[in-house]
């Protein structure tokens, strides 16, 4: 199916029970979509919404963009959170610049982004967020040896996300926007 949305601009999607949850940020809401339809069955207002994610009680946590004009490729202010109707809940402010949002097998929250980590950080999002564990050197690539690249030593992450088998991916950008790297961790670590 397709689904025009016209004079819409999408900075997310994520899956969850058979809806596809859209942000709009050119009309500053949340739109949720049937999987099967690709009819809209909800939309609630969230302020220049970026990257999102859906845990699996239905809390959509969305990265809140800086403003209409900027681009979100610099990351966000916050992490606000909505409930499954769109009522406001608890937000993350600590994580500077956040651009990529993810749950763990677990049903820990995932953060990556521009900060001067440059780490992802995770949090227990069960009740009010708490950060609980990080991934990755403290100060990334310019930890250790600075400029040297290597496992765990990330700059600019841009999304993080899991297959099947519980692989965390993590992408960063080096140098410049078009100098992408895509890296793999087993479970393990």
């Amino acid at each position: 199916n397709r689904t025009p949305i016209t004079g819409g601009s999408i900075h997310g999607l994520a899956l969850r029970d058979g809806e596809l949850h859209l942000s709009d940020a050119k009309a500053g809401k949340i739109r949720v979509l049937s999987t099967a339809t690709m009819k809209e069955v909800r939309s609630f207002p969230a302020p220049t919404p970026g990257t999102l994610a859906v845990g699996e009680d239905g809390r959509v946590w969305v990265i809140q963009g800086r403003s209409g004009k900027e681009p979100f490729d610099r990351g966000g202010i916050q992490i606000t959170s909505y409930s499954r109707e769109g009522q406001p809940g608890p937000a993350i402010t600590d994580f500077e610049a956040p651009c990529a949002l993810t749950f763990d097998p677990k049903g820990r929250l995932l953060v990556g982004g521009l900060n001067k980590h440059s780490q992802v950080w995770s949090y227990d999002v069960s009740g009010s967020p708490r950060k609980v564990g990080t991934i990755g050197a403290e100060g990334g690539v310019f930890s250790g040896e600075p400029g040297t690249c290597g496992p765990r030593k990330f700059h600019w992450i841009r999304g993080v996300g899991f297959d099947a088998a519980g692989n965390l991916y993590v992408t960063g950008v080096f140098g410049s926007w078009y100098n992408a790297l895509i890296e793999a961790y087993a479970p393990s670590g």
